[in-house]
C-alpha cells in the first residue's frame, strides 16, 4: 500500500484479493461498491453487512492486504500486564484493547486500522510504539467489557478463592456495575466449567465477565442470604427480593429468581429503580395523537383499559405512569400485583401470594368490597380474573390490566378464546394499547441516509424518505454501541361501533385489524416508521423488535 493510495484504491484492491481467493464474485463486488458508496461506508464493512462475506474472511484478507497481524479473540489470552496500560473507558471509546507487549512494542487490537487518531492517542497515553492487530468488532466489544471486569475480580479474589469477604465484594461489584450500566437484569448462569455473568442493557443481553465454575455456589449462597431464601435448597426454584444502597444513598430494589440447572443454579435479578415508578406519561414516547387518545380513554369512570405486549415491553411502566396521573385525593385506587415493583403514595397496593390464597382473582373479589374507584390488576391470567374484571367494570369501576398479546386487535380473540361473551367484552373494553421498547439511536454519532428498495417494499417508505442508522463503531457517548437508552412505540385502539359489531359477530382477527386501521388506528409499524424518520431509532432495531 503506497503512502498516497486513496480509500477507493484500497477498497478496489481488497475486492480483487477476495475475488482471487474465490471468496466473492465480480458481480457481488459491483453490488458492494455501489452500496458502500450509498451508505458512505468501507467495502469490507458493507460486504459483511450485506451477508456476502464473513467478517473473519474480510479481516484475514485485510490482514494480507495491509500486512497486519490478525488475532481471533475467541482463543487469545490477553496479557494482564499489557491490559493494565490502558483504562476501560479509553478502550471502550477507541474500540481497542492492549493484547501483549514485546521488546517495547505494545500490540493493540483494532477493528479499524485506519483510525490513526486512536493509534496516536494510545501511543501518547502509554509512551509505547503501537503494533496494530486486526480483530473482530463484536468480539472486541465483548472482550473489552469482560477483560476489565475479570481484572477487578482477579485482584480481589484470586488468592483468597471463595472466602466470604471476597465473595461479598465480588457480588457487590456485580450489582453496582449493573446499576452503573443502567442494566434492567443480571443473569448468573453456570455451564460445565464456567460461570457467565450477563447484563440486559437496553433490552439486549451482554456478556460482562466469565468466572470459574467454582464461584457458582458461593455467589448464589450470598444472593440467597441477601434475599432471605433457603441456602440449602438447590433442587427447587425460589423467588425473593432485597434492597441495595449505593454510595450516593440511592436505594434500588432487586427481584431474585433461582432456577436449578444441570451445572448448578441459574440466578436472575431484576433491577428496579423506585424513581422510575414516578415517570410521567409524556416522557414515555407517545405521539401527540396517541397521548391525547390515551388521556381520553383513562378519563372514563367505568370500563376496562388493557395494556398488551410481550414480557419486558414496558407494560408495568405504562400502568404506573397512568396510575400516577389518576391518583388524586378524592379517588380510591387499589392494585393487585405480582410483585409490587414500585410503591406509590396514596394507592393501596397488594401483592400476589398464592400460598396464602392471595391470587389475582381472590384479591380482585376482595377489592370489590373496598369501595374502589379504580382497580389495577397486574395481569389477566385466567378466566376467573377476567370475569371478575368484567363484573367490576359493569358495576361502575375503572379496571386497568395487562394481556400477553402481540398487538391490540388480537386481544379480542384472546378474551373470546377464554370463554368471555363477546357482548360483555364490547360492553366493557374502552381502550387497548399494545407496546414495545425500542433502542434509541445515539444522537452523537448517528448517520443519515436514504431508504433502500428493500425498506421501501417492507415498510412502505417513500423513495425520497431519509432515515438514520447507528454508526458502526459507535462513539464515546454511547460506549461504542451506536445506541443509548430506549423509548416506547405504541398502538392505541379505541373501539368504534363498527369494530364492536364485528367482535360481537366473532369475525377473524384479520378483519378486526382491517377495521381498526380503517378507523385510523396508527399501528406499531406506523409508529416505528415515524421514529425512524425522526432519527430516534434505526431500521435494524425495528426489525429486531417487531
Amino acid at each position: 500500500m503506497t503512502l498516497f493510495e486513496t480509500i477507493e484504491d484500497q477498497d478496489k484492491k481488497l475486492g480483487e484479493l477476495l475475488k482471487e481467493q474465490n471468496t466473492i464474485t465480480e458481480e457481488q463486488i459491483d453490488v458492494v461498491i455501489e452500496k458502500a458508496d450509498e451508505l458512505n461506508k468501507r467495502f469490507g464493512e458493507t460486504a459483511v453487512e450485506l451477508g456476502m462475506l464473513e467478517e473473519i474472511e474480510f479481516l484475514k484478507a485485510l490482514s494480507q492486504q495491509q500486512d497486519l497481524p490478525f488475532v481471533d479473540l475467541k482463543s487469545f489470552n490477553i496479557d494482564r500486564k499489557a491490559l493494565s496500560q490502558m483504562d476501560k473507558e479509553t478502550a471502550r471509546k477507541l474500540l481497542a484493547i492492549p493484547l501483549f507487549e514485546a521488546e517495547g512494542i505494545l500490540a493493540v487490537g483494532f477493528h479499524d486500522p485506519q483510525n490513526l487518531n486512536a493509534i496516536d492517542e494510545i501511543e501518547l497515553k502509554t509512551g509505547k510504539t503501537i503494533q496494530v492487530v486486526l480483530c473482530s468488532k463484536e468480539l472486541l466489544k465483548n472482550v473489552i467489557q469482560s477483560s476489565y471486569s475479570i481484572e477487578i475480580v482477579d485482584e480481589s479474589d484470586n488468592e483468597k478463592e471463595n472466602n466470604s469477604s471476597a465473595i461479598i465484594e465480588l457480588v457487590e461489584k456485580i450489582i453496582e456495575e449493573a446499576i452503573e450500566s443502567d442494566a434492567s437484569d443480571i443473569h448468573i448462569q453456570p455451564s460445565e466449567f464456567e460461570l457467565d455473568i450477563r447484563y440486559r442493557i437496553d433490552g439486549v443481553l451482554q456478556s460482562i465477565m466469565v468466572l470459574p465454575h467454582s464461584r457458582t455456589r458461593p455467589i448464589n449462597s450470598r444472593l440467597k442470604v441477601m434475599s432471605n431464601l433457603d441456602i440449602a435448597e438447590t433442587r427447587k426454584p425460589q423467588d425473593g427480593r432485597f434492597k441495595h444502597t449505593m454510595a450516593s444513598g440511592k436505594v434500588y430494589d432487586f427481584r431474585v429468581s433461582t432456577y436449578p440447572t444441570e451445572f448448578g443454579e441459574k440466578t436472575v435479578m431484576r433491577i428496579l429503580d423506585p424513581s422510575k415508578g414516578q415517570i410521567s406519561l409524556d416522557k414515555l414516547g407517545f405521539s401527540k395523537n396517541t397521548l391525547d387518545g390515551w388521556h381520553e380513554a383513562i378519563g372514563n369512570s367505568t370500563g376496562i383499559i388493557l395494556v398488551t405486549g410481550p414480557t419486558g415491553s414496558g407494560k408495568s411502566t405504562t400502568l404506573y405512569a397512568t396510575l400516577g396521573l389518576l391518583n388524586k385525593p378524592g379517588v380510591n385506587i387499589l392494585t393487585i400485583e405480582d410483585p409490587v415493583e414500585y410503591n406509590m403514595k396514596g394507592i393501596a397496593q397488594g401483592q400476589v401470594n398464592e400460598k396464602a390464597g392471595m391470587t389475582f382473582s381472590a384479591a380482585l373479589s376482595s377489592m370489590l368490597r373496598q369501595d374502589p374507584d379504580i382497580i389495577m390488576v397486574g395481569e389477566m391470567r385466567d378466566v376467573a380474573t377476567i370475569e371478575l374484571a368484567v363484573r367490576a367494570a359493569l358495576t361502575g369501576h375503572l379496571v386497568l390490566s395487562t394481556l400477553h398479546t402481540n398487538d391490540t386487535t388480537s386481544s379480542y380473540s384472546r378474551l373470546l378464546d377464554m370463554g368471555i361473551d363477546p357482548f360483555l367484552v364490547t360492553s366493557t373494553v374502552r381502550a387497548i394499547i399494545a407496546q414495545r421498547l425500542i433502542r434509541r439511536i445515539c444522537s452523537a454519532c448517528r448517520q443519515k441516509r436514504l431508504v433502500n428498495e428493500f425498506e421501501q417494499k417492507k415498510f412502505g417508505f417513500n423513495k425520497d424518505d431519509t432515515i438514520f442508522q447507528a454508526h458502526g463503531e459507535g462513539c464515546q457517548n454511547c460506549g461504542g454501541k451506536g445506541y443509548r437508552g430506549r423509548c416506547g412505540i405504541y398502538e392505541l385502539l379505541i373501539p368504534s361501533l363498527s369494530l364492536n359489531d364485528m367482535v360481537n359477530n366473532r369475525v377473524s382477527d384479520h378483519e378486526i385489524r382491517e377495521q381498526a386501521i380503517k378507523d385510523e388506528m396508527s399501528t406499531l409499524i406506523d409508529e416505528a416508521k415515524r421514529l425512524a424518520i425522526e432519527g430516534v431509532t434505526s431500521i435494524d432495531e425495528i426489525i429486531r423488535v417487531l
